[in-house]
């Protein structure tokens, strides 16, 4: 059971890192760096945090309740929409978006974490279940 967690919890952290530097140098563009705030008033570092949350919760999620790869990818695509909806409460000040660096965050949001948790979700179920094959 540890074993799969921490391979649940690697596996979300794989994708939370690599995923969060994507959605950084993405939602860097065009930003002013001159105005710089605390670290969760900053749009983009919230969406890195939540982005790299997003992962480990679903990673071990999936190794905690030994889920299958259907239910994993549902998990990861739930816990996406979440996090979708935490990080873009009052993101935008207009109903559509204006700009390019608009467009790559509804981009990010809408298509990166609850896709992306969705494969992670699979991957930690095909590594869970191998893991806990090897182990018995």
């Amino acid at each position: 059971m540890i074993v799969r967690c921490v391979a649940g919890i690697i596996i979300g952290i794989a994708y939370g890192s690599l995923v969060s530097v994507v959605v950084f140098l993405l939602m860097s563009i065009g930003l002013d760096e001159t105005n710089s705030s605390a670290m969760f008033g900053d749009p983009v570092a919230l969406r890195w945090v939540a982005t790299l949350v997003s992962g480990v919760l679903v990673g071990l999620v999936v190794a905690v309740a030994d889920l299958g790869k259907g239910k994993a990818a549902i998990t990861g695509f739930v816990t996406g929409l979440l996090a979708l909806g935490l990080i873009s409460i009052n993101s935008w000040s207009t109903p559509h978006p204006m700009s390019l660096r608009d467009w790559i965050g509804l981009f990010v949001a809408t298509v990166i974490l609850p896709f992306g948790l969705a494969l992670t979700g699979i991957v930690a179920a095909i590594v869970n279940h191998r893991v806990a094959a090897t182990s018995r």
